[in-house]
């Protein structure tokens, strides 16, 4: 083996196998050998690379040449690092940053104190600077100290660090200095909220000094926030009274909007939510109520959309849509009762409810998002509205579909319907009353099927619809009156092929065209039937219909009601030919005068049998019309128009004018009586109070026995349509006496059911 020397301390020894020869050579291995004697730093080593070091961080805090390369020192410090010299170099090192930060305190402290606010801010936004930027030279020549020692040893700082905690503790903490510093910062900021112009930078620099040394959270923030508070509340008060509700409300989104601006620009982002909290706090919240009773109502009433939604905005952002919706659903139910309490706008009610909901629906998609809250505020006040008044509501309701029904696609498309009866229906949705629409829809269909006045696929568009809403059993009835009206089609049919067969008819009536409804009485409403005796050639018609009908249908009966026919005559007047489409009853009357030439009031009523009543209405119809057929002979030649009386006599208007061929005269047929509406509610009434006792009845079935109070309390909550205390009392005592109830003999608020 052969051992080749390498330097003091090392030795290599070689292998025959070292050299990868061919396995003949001798093998190498490498010895190591310690240092005889360890080498010796220098003389002062420590002592005069700390003051170099030293030296150079005061000529940096100084801002003068650094003697030294930095690549010098940087090495002086990883030379004191691995010699075990780190201690006492970090101490030293700390000393004089401190120092140092101590001389800038005193330093600022004394400018600051006499400057302005932005001048003060600017000098501590220099001081800091170039602090930070000494900072950075200082940590660039102790890194390796950094990156080892003070890395490796629990509970120091890093160099970074250290300045900065250094820079709170004695330059922004310090007294006289930090007081100052935040006044500054504040009012700066209070300036620019007031709109003068400032240098927002410098207020940026000075937030994020804070930020870096930790100190804008835990003392700048709470500060700002309670200046913000101040600020705000007293803008609040001093605007709030000098501009109207919609001028607030914009104040306050552009403030908003500046404070959200204010943060992107020199604010930090975690202060935006307790900033804005804040503005809202003092611009809105302080004044909700006052705002909504000072300027909603007008909002809503001049259609302020854009300021309704800004409202909105604002008081869903403080969760005050609550006060917001309880303002609505107010406006709501006092506009409403406004038109159904008002009973001069009866015949308007409908058209201004469907008017006011269409105002509102329109607040609702532009002004407030369609927000459920408020699309339920507004089911909830219309059916306030709507059965404020008992029973009329439904009643027009009924009438305003009647309307335009009659009126047919004169109005309008079949589109445009579709979508008025869509707001129609949602107008009975909201009702209790639905059984009184039903009545007088069921009425005023009778009108206009049995006289041709609509549409009947519209009717049976209508009638589709309520079918969906309410069920089978509520259009039950009025579907059998189109199946009525169906079947009565195919029986004419029938009666004119057995006519024509058997040609039994007279050569007076072959030319006459007659048409009869066969109704089944349950599903029609109960008319008013008024005696009259018909002119021959009608009756003779209405006979020999009969007979066909009770010959082709044996066991049925047949009873005719003429307050619904009408009729065309031909008419031959002085200068020309007319046919009049009149009704049954004036039909009666004007017959009479192809055999005489005048006629008293008291005659036509002798011949025609029709009472006072209705005598005078149809009289008048026929005399004081605009095209009227008959005049009222007066004690001159000119015709007298004014109410008729039992002393009138009449004739034949022989001058007669107009261009029309056919008159119509019998439009009196589709008005609704007196007696019609009186009789409607009654079987209304009478069709609740056997809803009522049947709901008596089923309920104290299940209970058998009750208190009074407890009992109406269970048919309140069973039945849906408007109920009367004194109303429940009279059907409670009518089951007594039909003995499906029995009074408790020793208390007679107490119930027992009889089985």
């Amino acid at each position: 083996m052969k051992t080749t020397k390498l330097s003091p301390g090392l030795s290599r020894t070689q292998s025959p196998m070292s050299n990868g020869g061919n396995g003949n050579s001798p093998q190498r291995k490498i010895t190591f050998k310690g240092f005889k004697v360890r080498p010796a730093l220098p003389e002062k080593f420590e002592e005069q690379t700390a003051v170099k070091l030293l030296n150079a961080v005061t000529a940096i805090h100084e801002c003068r040449p650094v003697q030294d390369s930095f690549q010098d020192l940087y090495k002086g410090v990883e030379e004191m690092c691995i010699h075990k010299f780190a201690p006492s170099l970090h101490a030293k090192l700390k000393n004089l940053c401190e120092q140092h930060a101590l001389a800038l305190g005193e330093q600022l402290s004394k400018q600051i104190q006499t400057n302005s606010a932005q001048e003060a801010l600017s000098c501590v936004n220099s001081v800091w600077e170039d602090y930070c930027k000494q900072m950075r030279l200082v940590r660039q020549i102790f890194l390796y100290l950094d990156r080892t020692f003070v890395l490796q040893t629990a509970g120091l700082l890093s160099l970074w660090d250290l300045g900065l905690r250094l820079f709170r503790d004695r330059v922004v903490c310090a007294d006289q200095i930090y007081a100052r510093l935040l006044s500054c910062l504040l009012a700066v900021i209070l300036n620019d909220r007031s709109g003068e112009a400032v240098d927002r930078s410098l207020i940026a620099s000075a937030t994020r000094m804070l930020h870096d040394v930790a100190v804008y959270e835990s003392h700048f923030e709470p500060a700002f926030r309670q200046a913000t508070h101040d600020f705000y509340r007293e803008a609040g008060k001093e605007y709030f009274q000098s501009l109207d509700v919609a001028d607030y409300l914009k104040y306050c989104e552009d403030k908003l909007a500046d404070e959200g601006e204010r943060v992107l620009h020199y604010l930090f982002p975690s202060t935006r939510k307790p900033l804005l909290a804040a503005v809202q706090q003092e611009l809105l919240e302080a004044h909700i109520a006052a705002i909504v009773a000072k300027g909603f109502e007008s909002l809503m009433d001049h259609d302020r959309l854009q300021d309704l939604d800004r409202m909105f905005r604002l008081f869903a952002a403080v969760n005050a849509t609550k006060e917001l919706k309880q303002a609505f659903a107010v406006y709501i139910k006092n506009a409403g009762r406004q038109i159904v309490s008002d009973t001069k706008r009866d015949d308007s009610m409908i058209a201004d409810l469907l008017a006011l909901k269409a105002r509102i629906d329109v607040v609702i998609e532009r002004a407030f998002a369609r927000n459920v809250q408020f699309v339920d505020t507004v089911k909830e006040s219309f059916e306030v509205v709507i059965n404020e008044r008992p029973n009329k509501p439904a009643e027009m309701l009924a009438k305003y579909v009647d309307m335009h029904l009659r009126s047919g696609t004169k109005g309008g498309s079949e589109e445009e319907f579709e979508q008025l009866l869509d707001r129609v229906l949602t107008l009975f949705r909201y009702s209790q009353e639905k059984d009184v629409f039903k009545a007088f829809h069921k009425t005023h269909l009778s009108r206009r099927l049995l006289l041709g006045k609509s549409s009947l696929d519209m009717e049976k568009a209508v009638v589709s619809r309520l079918k969906s809403e309410c069920g089978t059993s509520f259009t039950s009835e009025l579907e059998g009156m189109f199946k009525d009206i169906d079947l009565s089609k195919d029986i004419m049919e029938a009666y004119k092929a057995d006519t024509q067969q058997k040609h039994n008819l007279g050569p007076a009536l072959m030319g006459v065209d007659l048409t009869v409804f066969v109704l089944t009485q349950s599903f029609w409403p109960h008319a008013i039937a008024l005696d009259v005796r018909l002119p021959t050639e009608i009756a003779e018609l209405q006979q020999h219909f009969k007979t066909f009908y009770l010959n082709k249908y044996s066991g049925r009966k047949l009873q005719f009601n003429c307050a619904m026919g009408s009729c065309v005559l031909k008419a031959h007047f002085l200068k020309a030919r007319k046919e009049l489409s009149v009704s049954h009853f004036q039909a009666s009357i004007l017959m009479l005068f192809n055999t005489s030439d005048q006629l008293g009031f008291k005659e036509i009523s002798e011949l025609t049998g029709l009472e006072e009543k209705e005598l005078k209405k149809t009289l008048a119809t026929l005399a004081n019309g605009k095209v009227a057929p008959l005049q009222k002979v007066g004690s001159g030649e000119a015709p007298v128009k004014a109410d008729i009386t039992v002393t009138d006599s009449f004739a034949v208007n022989s001058k007669l004018m107009t261009k029309l061929f056919r008159i119509k005269i019998n439009a009196v047929q589709m008005q609704e009586t007196t007696e019609e509406n009186t009789k409607t509610k009654e079987s209304v009434f009478n069709d609740r109070q056997y809803l009522v006792d049947a709901a008596i009845v089923r309920i104290m079935k299940t209970r058998k026995t009750l208190q009074h109070a407890q009992l109406i309390a269970e048919i309140f909550k069973q039945l849906n349509f408007p109920l009367n205390p004194n109303d429940l009392k009279k059907r409670i005592e009518s089951l007594i006496e039909r003995e499906y109830l029995e009074r408790d003999a020793s208390n007679a608020q107490v119930y027992h059911y009889l089985s």
